[in-house]
């Protein structure tokens, strides 16, 4: 697990987010662990839940949106 410090949340944003789609991250604060980064499909996994089968009818109209409208931008229809 590679271990990043809050402040680099900002300044290496894209290498967190590399990183956390090759394996949970962790983000310390004052040097103690505070934060985990992970991707999508790990977090599903561990919830075990399959995101293809899941539906985003829980969360509220607006955020549902934001990620429909993502979805269709990355080349996804929109179920």
């Amino acid at each position: 697990m590679q271990i990043f410090r809050s402040q680099d949340l900002q300044r290496q944003a894209a290498a967190l987010q590399e990183a956390a789609m090759k394996e949970p991250v962790l983000i310390t604060y004052h040097d103690r662990p505070r934060l985990v980064l992970m991707s999508m499909e790990e977090y599903d996994r561990l919830h075990g839940r399959n995101r293809r089968n899941s539906s985003i009818v829980r969360l509220p109209d607006k955020v549902a949106d934001h990620i429909e409208a993502f979805a269709e931008v990355e080349g996804e229809p929109a179920e």
